[in-house]
């Protein structure tokens, strides 16, 4: 087969120190430059020769924290390296794009990370997303979500371009492969009405859902929905940690919610408050284990 080298004149502007002979023509080396099918493709074409990377300067990150502290490589690979892999970076001022892989985690305050994160990326491939503590839009939200798994929210507040908060049912809607769905509800309860529960319920993105975790919940749900809710997800582990200060009559419900879960002998739903019946409690968390 003729071979064709890969120079100036071959392929556009490459640096005067690069010069390598593949067995396919030149056009075909520079489509797959810019288009790598995989993030391990791309990893064996920069190792290879680093034209590919001067020509589609790509960094391939497993994880990244707060959009400082990036890793190539897996926890337990990262873990024998004794984390000598990771490396800490100021994100403003890459010039690369970045192909995530794996695992985001925004733990701390940053204002607007995830939509200077957005810049920045070649391409999201990301299964496990953490956000705490976060003002976030819609747009850039919807756009880490769609290959997402596993996904815990905390004290999070997605909004529209108007400002409008997202209601829950929204943002569960926003994740097509979903299968764990951890959400803590903040002070302002914007992101619910007394038909979320069952918006929730009618979402059709639901098929591979097996986690439910609700914590924090506030006092706007009818009890009845959650009885509605877990009839409905009968085989989906529920977890439904509520208030502190919610009020006796809804305590009240929520027990006798609690001895039909208890009666019903279905394994896998729990719900929590400040001050229940420790044995009944026991009961739900005993069955959770076999």
């Amino acid at each position: 087969m003729n071979t064709s080298t890969l120079s100036a004149p071959s392929c556009g502007s490459v640096a005067p120190s690069v010069k390598q002979d593949f067995s396919l023509p030149a056009s075909i080396i520079y489509y797959m430059t810019k288009n790598p099918s995989t993030s391990k493709l791309y990893s064996k074409m920069i190792q290879s020769c680093k034209y590919f990377f001067e020509k589609n300067s790509i960094l391939v990150v497993y994880r990244m924290h707060n959009g400082t502290h990036i890793c190539s490589n897996s926890d337990e690979e990262c873990q024998e390296n004794d984390e000598k892999c990771c490396i800490n970076l100021d994100l403003s001022k890459i010039k690369s794009k970045i192909w995530l892989t794996n695992e985001l985690h925004i733990l701390s305050d940053s204002s607007n990370l995830l939509s200077l994160l957005r810049s920045k990326i070649y391409r999201s491939d990301i299964t496990f997303l953490t956000i705490y503590e976060q003002r976030i839009l819609f747009d850039d939200f919807k756009f880490f979500a769609s290959s997402v798994t596993e996904v815990e929210l905390r004290m999070v507040k997605i909004v529209h371009k108007n400002g409008s908060y997202v209601l829950l049912e929204n943002i569960l809607g926003a994740f097509p492969k979903i299968e764990k769905f951890t959400f803590a509800f903040n002070s302002n309860i914007s992101v619910v009405t007394s038909s979320t529960l069952q918006n929730i319920i009618n979402l059709q993105n639901l098929e591979f859902l097996h986690h439910f975790d609700f914590m924090c919940i506030p006092e706007i749900f009818d009890v009845k929905d959650f009885s509605d809710f877990i009839e409905y997800f009968d085989d989906v582990f529920c977890f439904f940690e509520f208030k502190e200060n919610v009020s006796q009559e809804y305590k009240n419900q929520l027990d006798q919610l609690i001895d039909t879960i208890i009666e019903s002998q279905i394994h896998g739903h729990v719900i929590w408050y400040p001050g229940q019946n420790p044995m009944k409690r026991k009961i739900m968390e005993n069955r959770l284990k076999n």
